[in-house]
């Protein structure tokens, strides 16, 4: 019977670690129904799009052209012999119907489509790192979410321990009084005590009642919260040293990337304004169908061919190219001072948070220690206020002084998991854990 009911708790345990709703999840479904992720996705199909775009301009191109016109005049072919009523022939008719099949050709314009094809697809690139950069962001603030969660969840954890050792203390203590060995006022402090954590307790409900829906509504969760939330821990792993940090991080933001993707995008657009100091070259060729066709002296319909080259070289435009290549240029330039400012805010970062983590893990030991030794202190009263060597005041202190040992243990630990969080994020290192 005994090893039946040890497997039922095995396997309610399991189910219910199972069914709580982990980071893992939580990272899962923001990244899906974010909305803000959906409109970086649209700019990217957007920037996708000039990328066919400017690559059709390397194409011929088709066309179908249909035309009607109508001449006053005509030019005159005057006759050698002066005939009478006769002053001379026109050339040509005065109704002219014309319909083409044209092909039309870029064979020169100074690399303008090439450059802009280059600018297109670097274009491309920065969106797509745009959007790793608008996914890191929410993984942070799931995260932190997430932790400010697990932290309410803790705190109460750790009131009940400490309601459920008054209520025993409350106990004990009444049993006394009713031996006639302690006065009532002894049993108020133990009273007041359980009625003190209580109400925190339901502080503490209420606050989680609201950052459940903060974080449900973050995720874009639908229907209920769930009520059960899996342990806020990241994935083991040694961050290295603060050098290593800083490189990985230059490496692996995509900020870093995106804005080196628009600098290379922009040089390419000033290559496509300079081609305007080529000449352009286009070829065309048509199959024609119309009356009258080749033979201008036949009203008739007639199918016949033309084909031919057009260069256009513009010589002066009161330095209209001149000042966009400069304004290109200065485009350029502020994305050159956007990068080195970004370099360094992820150096502060970095820096930042490394020594966070580390200053919040020395902190963390330290408060362990605390913990392990209030529990002995605490032990000890409780020996000496059974053997009548301490009061009831003197027992009440060194249950309040674990618990808050306990709530600050509670909340270094989670702290510590988000100087983490906060240093993966400023390497970059935030983005592999949701893969």
């Amino acid at each position: 019977m005994t090893q039946y009911l040890v497997l039922l708790i095995l396997f309610t345990l399991s189910a219910a670690a199972q069914s709580a709703f982990s980071l893992e999840d939580a990272w899962k479904m923001a990244l899906e129904k974010n909305l803000s992720l959906q409109r970086e996705k649209a700019v990217l199909q957007s920037t996708q799009k000039q990328v066919e775009i400017e690559r059709s301009s390397l194409l011929p191109s088709l066309a179908v052209v249909a035309g009607l016109s109508y001449t006053s005049e005509l030019p005159q072919l005057n006759l050698p012999v002066n005939l009478p009523g006769v002053s001379g022939l026109e050339v040509g008719v005065k109704d002219k119907y014309d319909v083409a099949i044209q092909a039309s050709q870029a064979l020169f314009t100074g690399f303008r489509n090439r450059s802009l094809l280059r600018a297109a697809h670097r274009g491309t690139e920065a969106a797509g790192l745009d959007l790793s950069a608008r996914e890191n962001q929410l993984l942070l603030e799931v995260g932190l979410s997430f932790s400010r969660l697990q932290l309410i969840n803790n705190t109460q954890t750790t009131i009940r321990e400490g309601l459920t050792r008054t209520r025993r203390q409350l106990e004990y203590m009444r049993r006394l009084l009713a031996a006639d060995q302690l006065v009532p006022f002894d049993t108020l402090v133990a009273a007041n005590r359980l009625l003190s954590l209580t109400l925190q307790l339901q502080r503490l409900e209420d606050d989680r009642a609201v950052q459940t829906q903060q974080f449900w509504d973050l995720i874009r969760g639908e229907g209920t919260p769930p009520n059960a939330f899996a342990d806020f821990r990241l994935p083991a792993a040694d961050p290295g040293t603060l050098a290593a940090c800083r490189e990985r991080a230059l490496q692996q933001r995509p900020e870093m990337g995106a804005l080196a993707a628009r600098r290379q995008a922009g040089e390419a657009r000033l290559g496509a304004i300079r081609s305007a100091l080529w000449p352009q070259v286009y070829g065309q060729a048509a199959w024609h169908y119309g009356r009258p066709g080749a033979d201008m002296f036949s009203d008739q319909w007639m199918g016949y061919a033309t084909a031919g080259v057009q260069v256009q070289w513009q010589l002066w435009d009161w330095g209209k190219t001149r000042n966009m290549a400069r304004q290109n240029t200065l485009a350029n330039r502020q994305i050159d001072l956007a990068g080195q400012e970004l370099k360094d805010g992820i150096r502060q970062q970095v820096d930042a948070a490394y020594r966070r983590w580390q200053s919040g893990q020395k902190q963390l030991a330290i408060q362990e220690k605390i913990v392990a030794q209030e529990h002995l202190r605490r032990d000890l009263a409780q020996s000496r206020y059974r053997e009548g060597q301490i009061d009831q005041l003197t027992l009440d202190d060194s249950e309040s002084t674990l618990l808050e040992a306990e709530l600050e243990a509670q909340r270094a630990r989670i702290a510590v998991q988000q100087d983490l969080l906060q240093l993966m994020f400023a390497t970059g290192d935030i983005g592999k854990l949701a893969k």
